[in-house]
């Protein structure tokens, strides 16, 4: 019986390593986590070695793993129940050890449970565990890659800084009809168009603040499990916080812009100058409602916990004064 079992030990040893090449050439058309693991070269290289391998094992294993169940992992179960059970016959082989039969079953066995974790239950574990992984290893990945990416976008934009020239069709805008030295006069924006100008020609008014400027300056994102709990935190009438005076963004300002000065005074270009007050702070305003509308298709911070809220999904807008919720229409609700 022992003779039989090594024999079948060997044969199954044998057929395994070669169809084992052969799974090896069948895993090389296999379009899984391990193919798209080698196009995302980035991906790769922020992961650890251990689990690069770990993760092109399963395909390795999971096409193998029937011919060691059929060829070996069998006939060894088979055996090692047999031998396990067959006291009575067994008592007078090798040795005339009474115990042979018994121990040789019960390590054929284990043999054989030892097996089938290594080469049939771990490996299928592995390669669920990869799949199921995978989708948030490469979200990962790509909010890492688009952080980075942004991060550049910013430091290439404070690194290019617009150079003072003499030329005058280098300013931006309205001011392309000034003709004076910039070295001399200076740089200034409109308050109102957003344009480059110089000092000297700018000229000062003190129109009224538009409304999106409070949005702008006192209006931030909360995440959802922020948002409730300051709704189950103030749900008594003595809780409530008291409402501030930047919280009534629906009525419209009257107050002067205070901005740019002490005095409410803002600079604007020599052509804004010309244009009645209203028509500047309409021209800011409009230049403030795009800016809203960008700052809410961006990837928002949470102002209170910090955390990232994405792309899509809820927008939650409150004061940073009092904490109140800002339901003006100029924050979206839902971004999809």
């Amino acid at each position: 019986m022992e003779l039989l079992v090594a024999g079948v030990l060997l044969t199954g040893v044998v057929l395994q390593k070669r169809y084992f090449n052969v799974s090896l050439n069948a895993c090389d058309s296999y379009s899984g986590p391990r193919s798209v693991a080698d196009m995302f070269v980035a991906w790769a290289k922020e992961e650890d070695e251990e689990r690069q391998r770990r993760a092109s094992v399963p395909c390795d294993r999971m096409v193998s793993v029937w011919v060691m169940a059929v060829v070996l992992l069998i006939p060894t179960l088979t055996l090692g129940l047999v031998g396990t059970l067959s006291t009575g016959v067994r008592s007078a082989t090798v040795l005339s050890f009474p115990l042979w039969g018994p121990l040789a079953g019960l390590f054929f066995l284990g043999m054989g449970v030892v097996m089938v974790w290594k080469f049939a239950i771990k490996p299928t574990l592995v390669f669920i565990y990869v799949v199921i992984a995978f989708p948030f290893r490469f979200t990962r990945f790509m909010t890492r890659t688009r952080g980075r990416r942004q991060q550049h976008r910013r430091s290439e934009a404070e690194n290019t800084s617009p150079s003072p020239s003499t030329d005058a069709e280098k300013l931006d805008g309205h001011g392309a009809s000034c003709r004076c030295s910039v070295e001399q006069a200076g740089r200034i924006c409109c308050w109102g168009c957003g344009s480059q100008s110089c000092a000297g020609c700018s000229t000062t008014i003190t129109p009224k603040t538009p409304r999106t400027t409070n949005h702008l300056e006192y209006c931030e994102p909360r995440c959802s499990h922020c948002y409730l709990g300051f709704l189950c935190h103030t749900k008594s009438t003595k809780e409530r916080l008291e409402e501030c005076s930047h919280c009534r963004l629906s009525e419209p300002t009257t107050t002067t812009a205070k901005a740019e000065g002490q005095d409410g005074q803002v600079s604007v270009c020599p052509k804004c100058a010309a244009e009645s007050p209203e028509m500047v702070q309409s021209c800011r305003e409009g230049r403030e409602l795009e800016e809203l509308k960008h700052l809410a298709r961006s990837s928002l911070r949470c102002g209170q916990c910090k955390r990232g809220l994405g792309k899509h999904g809820p927008r939650w807008w409150a004061c940073c004064e009092c904490g109140r919720e800002c339901t003006s229409a100029y924050h979206p609700a839902w971004m999809s």
